[in-house]
């Protein structure tokens, strides 16, 4: 095998334990929230999940293949990086969604809401059933702030 290297750095080989696991939406607008995010929880060691719609594959529009399939992800989080918190986050404008609707409204917040519970309850029977605990959170972003969904 030929190499050139890129860029070097140093990683630590120990295993760690994750703070929280954080199912986060690929678009990268939202790459200065979830950094934001992370400093403000003050978290050294998260396990990222980020893909397409963020929490969108535990909801109405997801197969079931898609929900096994991050349920899974973040079960590995739970039990092999012992993280004790699952942060789901959907944010508005969002593609996956087909909701490309820029402002926040009343529809908007309920639909969002909807979605989130619906990913709550998937990972907390999810939990359960394979004898893991943690404490899910559901988060909603806009182009300003971070919000946190109440159950």
């Amino acid at each position: 095998m030929k190499k050139k290297l890129l860029l070097p750095f140093e990683s630590p080989r120990e295993h760690y334990k994750a703070e929280a696991t954080v199912v986060w939406c690929s678009d990268d607008r939202f790459s200065l929230a979830l950094q934001v995010f992370r400093e403000r929880m003050g978290w050294r060691w998260m396990d990222l999940i980020r893909m397409a719609g963020g929490a969108r594959d535990l909801g109405t529009l997801a197969s079931q293949a898609d929900a096994d399939s991050l349920l899974s992800h973040i079960g590995k989080s739970v039990k092999g990086n012992h993280s004790p918190e699952v942060f789901l986050m959907a944010h508005y404008n969002c593609g996956a969604f087909s909701r490309e609707q820029m402002d926040p409204t009343d529809e908007e917040d309920h639909f969002f809401a909807e979605e989130l519970h619906r990913g709550k309850q998937a990972v907390e029977e999810y939990l359960s059933v394979n004898a893991l605990s943690a404490k899910v959170w559901m988060i909603l972003c806009d182009f300003k702030n971070i919000y946190e969904v109440e159950a």
